[in-house]
C-alpha cells in the first residue's frame, strides 16, 4: 500500500511539475521589436484579403503625446498625393472621432475613429459592395486591438520580466 502511495505522489509532483514548467514557457516580446512594429504581418493580410490600395492606422502616441501614423500600401497603384490626402483624411478622422465610407480619388475608403486611433482601407474602384459589412467589421476589430496594443504591450513585458526573475 505504501508503494502505492508513493507511486501516486511522485505522478502527481511530476503532472504538477510539467503543468509549471510549460505555463512559463509562454513567450514574450522579443528584443529589439517595438510595439509600433508590432501589427506589421497582420495589416498586410488585411490589406490582401480585401484587395485595398492600403490600409492605415492613426493615432496619438502616449509616450511622446504626437501623432503617429502606419501604412501599407501599394506604391504601384497609389500615387504620393493619393497617399497623403488618405494621411490628412485620416487625422480628421482620429481627431473627430467619425466613422463612415467615402469615394477619394483612388478607390473607396472606409474609415473608423474612436479614442484617439483611426483605422481606414482603400478600396480599389470597381470594388464589390456587398463586401462592405466584412471590411467595416475587419476595420473594427483593427481599431479595438490598437486601442488595446498598449496594455498588450505592457502585459508581454511584465511577463518577460517575470520569467527572467
Amino acid at each position: 500500500m505504501s508503494l502505492l502511495l508513493l507511486l501516486l505522489g511522485l505522478g502527481g509532483g511530476a503532472a504538477l511539475g510539467w503543468w509549471y514548467a510549460r505555463r512559463g514557457a509562454a513567450p514574450g516580446v522579443a528584443p529589439g521589436v517595438s510595439p509600433h512594429l508590432l501589427p506589421d504581418p497582420a495589416l498586410e493580410w488585411l490589406r490582401r484579403a480585401h484587395q485595398a490600395l492600403g490600409v492605415w492606422i492613426a493615432e496619438m502616441d502616449p509616450a511622446e503625446g504626437a501623432p503617429r501614423a502606419e501604412r501599407i500600401v501599394e506604391p504601384d497603384r497609389l500615387s504620393v498625393g493619393q497617399i497623403v490626402a488618405v494621411d490628412r483624411r485620416l487625422e480628421r478622422v482620429r481627431d473627430q472621432e467619425q466613422s463612415g465610407v467615402e469615394r477619394m480619388e483612388g478607390g473607396t475608403l472606409v474609415f473608423h475613429g474612436s479614442g484617439g486611433v483611426a483605422v481606414a482601407l482603400l478600396l480599389p474602384q470597381g470594388h464589390d459592395p456587398s463586401r462592405l459589412a466584412a471590411v467595416n467589421a475587419d476595420l473594427q476589430r483593427l481599431l479595438d486591438g490598437v486601442r488595446r496594443r498598449p496594455h498588450i504591450v505592457q502585459l508581454a513585458q511584465a511577463r518577460t520580466q517575470e520569467a527572467s526573475l
